[in-house]
């Protein structure tokens, strides 16, 4: 999932202490929101590692099949990591995007989009 839900649970953690300047100063919970969501208190910490676990979940549970995907970087990778054409590796990178839009894979992650439904990847031939 990489830093994607770092930066999505680093978003929702401004949301507090947005909250809690709404609130006139002295007001008991806004002051409550203040202390409570301040960087170096141990509720933030354990709230912000609630948040990454939880988007990490999510954002590998909607990437386009990553064990694929994975593959196919390695292969790429693998095979043109002394190339220092940037045009040619751009068109390297073109063809394999192009080939991962025909599998059955990409057919199934856009049927279950369109579904409302998580993909399922363990039935693909």
């Amino acid at each position: 999932a990489g830093v994607m839900p770092i930066i999505f649970a680093q978003a929702l953690m401004f949301l507090p202490s947005t909250m809690a300047s709404f609130f006139p100063p002295g007001n008991g919970f806004g002051d409550w929101l203040q202390r409570v969501f301040a960087p170096t208190h141990f509720i933030y910490s354990l709230f912000f590692a609630f948040l990454i676990i939880i988007f990490t979940y999510f954002y590998t549970a909607i990437a386009f099949n990553p064990g694929w995907q994975l593959s196919q970087i390695k292969r790429m990778m693998r095979d043109h990591q002394y190339n220092d054409n940037l045009d040619e590796v751009m068109d390297i990178e073109s063809r394999f995007f192009s080939q991962s839009q025909q599998t059955a894979a990409h057919k199934e992650f856009l049927t279950s989009f369109r579904e409302k439904r998580s993909p399922d990847y363990h039935n693909l031939s």
